[in-house]
């Protein structure tokens, strides 16, 4: 398959699934590649041996885009991943109201060629270097999350059943559940303390009254930016109004930033 890409600038947009690669070039052609190992090495051979790329946008997918956009970022291939949100909006923008993996590929990819505004890259925009402990923490954060829909539902169930035999069942899955959870937060606190960056931002952020230990980790695997921003580019991050009652802790955040650089 011939590609026939811009020869100034080269937009690439790859929708992930769990087994396929759907990528294309902007006002150029599509191919598809199995989501493993060998065929990401072969698109990432051929991303390289074609025009530079100006920019590769991927909209993440529950995991499965991580083994591209790691071979992407270790290829020094610029790769931009897309919130899903902006992208959604985006949709809107353009009136694009079908979705399939098609579409999705051809939609990233005229996304990786809009200006930076329409991205939302704004000049003051934070980009945070590849962090291979801080991708850890935050899948440790995402399993805990997972782990806590779980606990919530296994209660309810619990709540509603009568069946003797069930209800011993719900209960010893759910004393697993609540162990594994006390696990997987014990091994956040020893990536934490593997750094002395992240043990000063955990302090920092328990300076905030009301925030303790657990919702300093959570904030520091979900949002790593924090420490990075003002308290407005913090509030517009998170998604609240600075300066509420309610969101004190944005503003806290925003002296932190000040604070990490002393």
């Amino acid at each position: 398959m011939t590609v026939r890409p811009s020869t100034d600038n080269v937009f690439i947009g790859i929708d992930v699934g769990k087994t396929t690669l759907d990528v294309q070039w902007h006002r150029g052609d599509s191919a598809q590649y199995a989501n493993r190992p060998d065929a990401i090495a072969e698109l990432v051979r051929r991303l390289l041996a074609g025009p530079k790329v100006t920019r590769i946008a991927i909209e993440p997918t529950g995991g499965y885009e991580k083994p591209m956009v790691e071979a992407l970022r270790q290829a020094k291939l610029p790769v931009e991943l897309v919130h899903t949100s902006r992208f959604k909006g985006y949709r809107t923008m353009v009136g694009v109201k079908a979705k399939s993996d098609t579409s999705d590929a051809r939609l990233l990819a005229a996304y990786a060629a809009a200006p930076d505004d329409v991205r939302g890259r704004k000049a003051d925009r934070v980009e945070l270097p590849q962090d291979a402990l801080r991708e850890e923490l935050r899948e440790l954060a995402s399993r805990r999350d997972q782990l806590k829909h779980m606990i919530h539902a296994e209660s309810c169930r619990l709540g509603i059943t009568r069946h003797a035999t069930l209800r011993q069942s719900i209960l010893a899955h759910l004393e697993t559940l609540r162990s594994e959870d006390k696990q997987v937060l014990q091994m956040m606190h020893a990536l934490v303390r593997q750094r002395l960056d992240l043990r000063r931002d955990q302090k920092l952020l328990q300076t905030v009254k009301g925030l303790g230990v657990v919702s300093a980790l959570t904030l520091i695997a979900a949002v790593p930016e924090l420490g990075h921003l003002d308290n407005k580019q913090a509030a517009a991050l998170i998604g609240v109004a600075p300066l509420r009652p309610a969101e004190f802790v944005i503003f806290r955040i925003g002296q932190w930033t000040a604070d990490r650089k002393n």
